[in-house]
């Protein structure tokens, strides 16, 4: 019995050293793992720590970039405000830039008619020119013809007594001495008319055989009075040319001379005359120079105004260029 009992006993035992054994491997292995887990627990804590400062750099940056973009939110908007402004200026270069073109536009448009106009001008200045050297030939031509008679008598043609009024006035302002000592006294048979007389360049183109011709006749004669048409200019009427008026000799001067004077109105000198006065207005001299100086003067003044027009548009293009080059 005993024996049995011992061998129990002896199992017994034998099972709780293994399990002691068992446990102690247990208490090992897990002293194995709380090491483990301890040595883990170290690397998280560095880990850990390593992450708090990466938190902390990221804060920094964070709190960096932010500062950033509200500086770049800030640098957005004045840009913002700058590109509405430009947005305002553009228009307003558009709107300029717009009138501009209409200015320049008008101003071509202007220029066209300034050349039509100049081309008139010059048309009308040159049919003037050739009109006065018309004039100039027919007074030389008659000049010309015109000679003394047996009597002292003149021709009773009209162009004769046109040139005779001329000669007249060549014969009074050829006199210095005699030009201020007219007289009011005119012979009854030709009464008391008004003509005028003009120094222009018809006087020295007077020949002396007609003024020595006007200062030898002994007599004033009446001529006999000649009706005829005489053309115009391209800008003025056709008018008609009544009897003229006949040039009443002077007495005798100091020297033996005469000459023949007529009343002058130099007042209204170079206006169409009136059929009691004789002579059509263009065929005086007078008239035609300053016709053709004031015609002169509206074509230099027109060139100077293209001139102006010219410069200004050539600063308005300058302009327009140097606002798109800083509009680009």
């Amino acid at each position: 019995m005993l024996s049995s009992e011992n061998r129990k006993l002896m199992d017994s035992l034998r099972t709780i050293e293994d399990e002691a054994n068992r446990s102690k491997d247990q208490i090992k292995s897990s002293n194995d793992q709380i090491s483990q887990q301890a040595l883990t627990i170290s690397s998280l804590e560095k880990s850990k720590e390593e992450l708090t400062s990466k938190i902390t750099e990221l804060e920094n940056t964070i709190a960096k970039q932010t500062k950033e973009i509200q500086t770049k939110s800030k640098q957005i908007r004045h840009q913002e405000k700058d590109l509405l402004n430009f947005v305002k200026e553009f228009d307003q270069t558009k709107q300029q830039f717009s009138t501009f073109i209409e200015k320049y536009e008008k101003m071509i448009e202007k220029l066209e008619k300034y050349k039509k106009l100049k081309h008139k001008l010059v048309e009308k200045i040159s049919l003037l020119t050739k009109e006065v050297d018309r004039l100039k030939d027919e007074n030389k031509s008659l000049n010309m013809d015109e000679l003394p008679t047996a009597t002292g008598k003149r021709s009773s043609s009209g162009r004769g007594e046109t040139k005779e009024s001329s000669s007249c006035v060549e014969s009074r302002y050829h006199t210095p001495s005699s030009s201020t000592q007219q007289t009011s006294k005119r012979s009854s048979s030709v009464g008391r008319q008004s003509t005028r007389s003009s120094p222009t360049t018809n006087l020295n183109s007077a020949t002396p055989n007609v003024i020595t011709n006007m200062s030898n006749m002994s007599s004033p004669q009446t001529m006999p009075s000649s009706n005829k048409k005489s053309p115009a200019l391209s800008h003025s009427s056709s008018s008609s040319v009544k009897t003229p008026k006949q040039p009443v000799k002077e007495p005798s001067l100091k020297d033996g001379s005469t000459q023949a004077v007529f009343e002058t109105d130099e007042e209204t000198d170079g206006e169409p005359l009136s059929h009691s006065q004789g002579v059509p207005f263009f065929k005086n001299p007078t008239y035609l120079r300053k016709k053709l100086i004031t015609e002169r003067k509206r074509v230099e003044l027109k060139n100077f105004e293209i001139a102006g027009l010219k410069e200004l548009l050539a600063t308005a293009i300058k302009t327009s260029h140097t606002n798109k080059n800083e509009n680009q």
